[in-house]
């Protein structure tokens, strides 16, 4: 019998606030999301981020991209830090995502 294999999905996100968070700190937020028991923890991982334009890419497993989006949804501060989390794109390939979403929201064509 073939084990069916979860898909992944990748989210484009934007931090919103007065100052942007580190790397490290989008991470540690990302890991407290997997462990607090609200979002399923497979594949959830941060892929990348840029701390000047505020733009990320998470990953996670098709069956908790709602779950996922509602939980960063739901953040309003960064480790003492006023901040919000938007996320403007879902898709199945980080390619597909970067040429649809990343590229036009940052200005880049």
């Amino acid at each position: 019998m073939p084990v069916r294999l979860l898909r992944r999905r990748y989210l484009a996100i934007r931090v919103e606030g007065e100052e942007a968070p580190s790397r490290d700190e989008i991470e540690a937020l990302i890991r407290a999301l997997a462990s607090s028991g609200r979002v399923n923890p497979t594949f959830l991982r941060l892929i990348g981020y840029d701390s000047e334009s505020r733009l990320g890419i998470v990953r996670c497993s098709h069956r908790s991209v709602d779950d996922v989006k509602v939980a960063l949804s739901a953040v309003t501060d960064i480790f003492g830090k006023h901040a919000t989390v938007r996320i403007f794109g879902v898709s199945g390939t980080i390619r597909a995502l970067r040429r649809k979403r990343l590229q036009k929201i940052s200005g880049k064509s």
